[in-house]
């Protein structure tokens, strides 16, 4: 809102702000429409760029349109996934991405979605995965209720969202397990 004046760029952008951030509420069909293009790769800047240009002269930008068409695969294999969450304990649902994918090969997926559909109902989600690295690691979430850099010793990182190494699942289940 800066470059432009303090207006708002579109009716709906505040409102799309907030619940893209929070997670909470609804997008309109203009903010799903850049939140899906930007997901579809979260280090591709030009799609952020071509979004700025959107915005700014209100002509639409074909590339948003391609990367929200990539998002949609994205956000299939996401489901695929999500469906083979199994329980580990009463607290933990796990998902062995790595296993998932052996048979289709690797195939692009919302980390971030399919982290929340673990923690339905007041679960803690681990997932086993590939780092940006291509290396295994455990992704463990959970609500703003859980401190998983104290559990778990870390040196630090967002409270409710950790890495951990993939040896480490066992100690993981037991530790949230018994909180």
């Amino acid at each position: 809102m800066f470059a432009s004046n303090g207006l708002r760029p579109y009716e709906e952008a505040v409102i799309d702000a907030i619940a893209a951030d929070t997670r909470k509420g609804e997008l309109s069909e203009r903010g799903r429409r850049y939140e899906e293009a930007m997901k579809a790769d979260l280090r591709d800047d030009t799609i952020r760029h071509a979004i700025v240009r959107e915005l700014w002269t209100s002509e639409v930008q074909s590339e948003v349109d391609v990367a929200r068409a990539k998002y949609v695969e994205i956000r299939t294999e996401t489901t695929r996934l999500a469906a083979l969450y199994e329980p580990r304990g009463v607290t933990v649902r796990f998902i062995d991405v790595l296993a998932a994918q052996k048979e289709t090969g690797r195939v692009d997926y919302d980390l971030t979605q399919l982290l929340m559909v673990g923690q339905n109902g007041g679960k803690v989600a681990i997932a086993l995965n590939y780092s940006f690295k291509d290396e295994p690691q455990l992704t463990v979430a959970g609500d703003h209720n859980w401190d998983f850099v104290s559990l778990f010793g870390l040196p630090g990182g967002m409270p409710n969202r950790v890495t951990i190494a993939p040896e480490r699942l066992g100690e993981a289940i037991d530790k949230i397990s018994a909180y």
